[in-house]
């Protein structure tokens, strides 16, 4: 066997004098160093992205809005949407001048507050989509579906104005918003069964000796815009999104009560027990466990829900399709998302609520 040579280099230490190694094997072996660099180095640039997208949000500025008279400041999103909690409400003022309308007329402010409330859930279910399109879609909206109320629309119009950072503001506004349409269409809904099953239709009064401060926020939209369960005065009751209850009770269940629209909730199951769910209304059965199911309690119909998000409707591209002829449930309306076996997120994006019984929650 021959010996190896050894030299010292005062530049190079120790050599060692071998055989030469082979071209391609040194092509290998500085491939396999240059893949376990990139293993490495790709979750250390992915953490610093995230990091630095982290720091970005949490340098990021108050959000200023300058209003006519008067300047909003938030500085976080958390008490951005605490400042329009007290905002969703639709104010006593306007709710008494309704009281004097005739029966005809609310269900015209009705019709049109109901194809406002549809175009705003046609938004917030695209952002679900498309997150970033908020700013784009929200800004896009006709100033006439914003009401003035509560500084409504001059909020809306000074939030567009910020860039994308400022996105996660424009999506509490968006659902807040829609819970205050919510309200509005509640308070026109109650005092309507009033007039019609209560005997409190007035005289009509002469238009100049009450006007109207503002359209019914969809003067844009035409009045011949038809609702099958405007008010769901023939359908139980329950399908204004924000009233109190659904005024819908069966013998030994608990009245089915509405989810805040625009929010995700958590339901959780008994002992595995199904959910009683309205959408609109018409009643279901949501089946818990390793696969959910939906049950159509008049038909029949099993849907069964896949894993992740399920945006169900009657439109043909949601994961969970309803019979079409289902007029008073939205194209989409509702998403379900199983966390686990006895649990499932829940998110109402519909004009004409998703109801619950108040203990799943």
């Amino acid at each position: 066997m021959a010996l190896l040579r050894r030299k010292f280099t005062p530049l190079m230490g120790l050599e060692v004098d071998g055989p030469a190694m082979d071209t391609p094997a040194m092509g290998t072996l500085v491939e396999r160093i240059r893949t376990d660099l990139s293993a490495f180095s790709d979750p250390v640039t992915r953490t610093a992205n995230q990091l630095r997208s982290l720091f970005r949000k949490r340098a990021r500025k108050p959000l200023v809005l300058d209003l006519p008279g008067k300047t909003l400041v938030f500085s976080s999103p958390a008490e951005f949407e605490f400042g329009l909690a007290s905002r969703i409400e639709f104010p006593v003022r306007k709710a008494a001048r309704l009281v004097e309308r005739d029966s005809e007329d609310l269900k015209g402010m009705a019709i049109k507050l109901r194809a406002v409330e549809k175009r705003f859930a046609a938004v917030f279910a695209r952002c679900l989509e498309q997150p970033y399109r908020i700013g784009e879609l929200l800004g896009g909206l006709e100033s006439g579906l914003l009401s003035q109320d509560h500084d409504w629309r001059d909020i809306v119009q000074a939030l567009c104005e910020h860039g994308p950072e400022y996105d996660d503001f424009k999506n509490i506004a968006l659902v807040k918003y829609m819970q205050y349409l919510a309200s509005r269409q509640a308070v026109l809904r109650s005092i309507y069964l009033e007039k019609v099953q209560g005997g409190l239709e007035l005289q009509p009064q002469v238009a100049e000796e009450h006007p109207v401060e503002e359209p019914m926020l969809a003067s844009v939209l035409p009045i011949s815009y038809k609702e099958t369960a405007l008010f769901d005065l023939d359908q139980g009751g329950g399908g204004g999104g924000g009233a109190g209850g659904s005024d819908d009770e069966d013998e030994g269940t608990q009245t089915l009560q509405p989810v805040p629209r625009g929010e995700a909730i958590c339901i959780r199951f008994t002992d595995g027990r199904e959910l009683d769910i309205k959408l609109a209304s018409h009643r279901y059965k949501l089946f818990p466990g390793k696969h959910f199911c939906l049950v159509d309690e008049a038909s029949g119909v099993t849907h069964l829900l896949r894993s992740g998000r399920n945006v169900i409707g009657r439109h043909s591209g949601n994961e969970v399709v309803i019979d079409p002829a289902y007029l008073a449930i939205s194209r989409k309306h509702v998403i379900i998302e199983p966390v686990s076996e006895n649990a499932a997120l829940l998110t109402d994006i519909s004009s004409h609520g998703t109801f619950i019984t108040p203990k799943h929650v």
